[in-house]
């Protein structure tokens, strides 16, 4: 069964060279990535899942360029599958603070727009 969420998280992970999954791991050290579907719409057989990528890492000016970085290639994603059909233009970087661990986080989210008839 194809997943809009595991295809992100194992781009994102690709991508960055970076721990990712869809919650933070259970050894918080070092830099990584969470990868979650915050919202969308879905009308079978389209998805249009929001997803938020939040990235962790070392320094507030890394976790800006970073979240940047992610933003600019993300039209790439499309090519990781058929189902993804694109990736709307409405995407956005927030800088979301610093956690108790000390990793600086910032989030892009954006919405895909996928095919997920099953035949």
């Amino acid at each position: 069964m194809w997943s809009s969420l595991a295809t992100t998280i194992s781009w994102v992970e690709e991508t960055l060279g970076v721990r990712t999954g869809s919650y933070p791991p259970a050894d918080q050290s070092g830099n990584y990535a969470v990868v979650t579907r915050v919202g969308g719409e879905t009308a079978y057989p389209h998805d249009h899942p929001r997803i938020a990528i939040q990235v962790w890492t070392d320094s507030d000016a890394n976790g800006e360029q970073v979240a940047l970085a992610i933003a600019r290639v993300l039209p790439a994603l499309a090519e990781r599958s058929p189902r993804i059909n694109g990736i709307e233009g409405g995407t956005t970087v927030t800088q979301l603070g610093r956690d108790e661990n000390g990793h600086y986080v910032w989030q892009v989210v954006f919405t895909a727009h996928c095919n997920i008839r099953e035949d």
